[in-house]
C-alpha cells in the first residue's frame, strides 16, 4: 500500500468510488477531478451472507477497473458510501438493517481482499460531499444536503469538511420530531420528518384517503403495497393534476420546508441542497413549494443568506463523493 500512496504525490492515480445500497452496488473509476471513467452495477443480494455481499463489492470494483482499461495496480484507493450507523475511522459497520449487518469490520475485510487502502463513510455524507466538491455546493464553505427518497437522509459539510458528530451520526435530519404523536417511523419513534414527508409517507397518506372514499389515478397501483408507487408515478399523477396526489405532495412540501427552515436556523449555511428520488421526479415546481414553506417559517436575514438548490449529480453523487473522500484521506495519510 505504501507504494500506491506515494503515487498520489507523483500524479494523482484514479480512485474507485462505491455506492453500497440495500438493492444495488455501484462501483465507478473516478479521476482526480471527479469525472467518472467507467462504471459497474450489480445487485447487492443482502439475503446472502456478508461475505457474499463483500465478494460482490470486490467483483464489481474489479469489473469497473477493467472497463476503464486500467491495471488494478493503477488504482490509488477505494472509497465506499455505506448505509447505516458506522465508524469512519475504524471502518466498522455498527448497524446496517437493510444489509442485516452488525459490527462488521468492512474496511479491514476489503483491504485484505483488494490489497488497496479503503476509506468508508455514511452514504448520505458521501453524496453531500460529492455535491459540495463538484456539484450544487461547489465553491461554498458550509452546506447541508437533504435527500428525499423512500425516507429522508441528511449530511453536513462544515468549513469544507464532512461534519460527523461525536458518534458519527450528525445530519440525521430525517429523524427530527416533526409532528407530536404523528405516524410511526421506521426508527421506532413517531412523527419523524421522514414519517410525514418521505415517499412512503406521501403514498401512505394517499392510501389512507382512498380508504376513506377518495379517488386517485394511483388506486390500482397502491393496492399492490406502498412500495409499488415510485417517485415517477407520483410525478405523473401530479402532472395530471390528480387532486388527491396534489394535496399530499403539497403537504409534504410544507413539511420539507419546515425541515429546511430548521436546518437554516441552526446552521446558517451557504446552501441547502435538495436531492433524492422524490426531488428529481417532482423537480422545480416542488422545490419552489418547499422554498415558499421555508421562507414562511424562517426569519428573513437567515433565509436571504441561504441558497436552496437542487442536487446536480443524481445517482452518481455517492460514488463521486466516496472517490474524492478516499483521495483526500489518502493524501492525509
Amino acid at each position: 500500500m505504501k507504494s500506491i500512496r506515494n503515487k498520489v504525490k507523483d500524479g494523482a492515480p484514479p480512485l474507485l468510488g462505491v455506492d453500497l445500497g440495500g438493492t444495488k452496488i455501484l462501483a465507478c473509476v473516478v479521476d482526480e477531478h471527479g469525472k467518472i471513467l467507467s462504471r459497474c452495477k450489480k445487485k447487492t443480494k443482502p439475503e446472502k451472507s456478508s461475505q457474499e455481499v463483500i465478494s460482490r463489492i470486490a467483483l464489481c470494483s474489479r469489473s469497473a477497473v477493467a472497463e476503464a482499461g486500467l491495471e488494478w495496480e493503477a488504482i490509488g484507493a477505494l472509497g465506499i458510501g455505506a448505509p447505516g450507523a458506522l465508524n469512519p475511522h475504524t471502518g466498522v459497520i455498527n448497524l446496517a438493517p437493510n444489509l442485516n449487518w452488525k459490527h462488521l469490520p468492512l474496511k479491514d475485510i476489503l483491504e485484505k481482499e483488494l490489497k488497496i487502502p479503503v476509506f468508508i463513510n455514511n452514504d448520505v455524507n458521501m453524496g453531500v460531499l460529492g455535491e459540495h466538491r463538484i456539484g450544487a455546493g461547489k465553491g461554498m464553505r458550509n452546506v447541508m444536503g437533504i435527500f428525499i427518497g423512500t425516507g429522508i437522509g441528511g449530511g453536513l459539510v462544515i468549513n469544507g469538511n464532512i461534519y460527523e458528530g461525536s458518534s458519527f451520526m450528525a445530519g440525521e435530519i430525517g429523524h427530527i420530531p416533526m409532528v407530536e404523536n404523528g405516524p410511526p417511523c421506521g426508527c421506532g419513534k413517531k412523527g419523524c420528518f421522514e414519517a410525514v414527508a418521505g415517499r412512503l409517507a406521501i403514498v401512505r397518506e394517499i392510501q389512507s384517503e382512498i380508504a376513506k372514499g377518495g379517488k386517485s389515478s394511483l388506486q390500482t397501483m397502491i393496492s399492490g403495497g406502498l412500495g409499488s408507487v415510485k417517485s415517477k408515478h407520483l410525478a405523473q399523477a401530479w402532472k395530471e393534476k390528480d387532486p388527491l396526489v396534489m394535496e399530499q405532495i403539497e403537504k409534504a412540501a410544507h413539511y420539507i420546508g419546515l425541515g429546511v427552515s430548521i436546518a437554516i436556523t441552526i446552521l446558517n449555511p451557504d446552501a441547502i441542497i435538495l436531492g433524492g428520488g422524490v426531488i428529481e421526479a417532482l423537480d422545480a415546481h416542488f422545490i419552489k413549494k418547499i422554498a415558499e414553506s421555508a421562507r414562511e417559517h424562517t426569519i428573513a436575514p437567515l433565509f436571504k443568506a441561504t441558497k436552496i438548490r437542487r442536487a446536480l449529480l443524481g445517482d452518481d453523487a455517492i460514488v463521486i463523493g466516496s472517490a474524492l473522500y478516499a483521495r483526500e484521506h489518502l493524501e492525509k495519510t
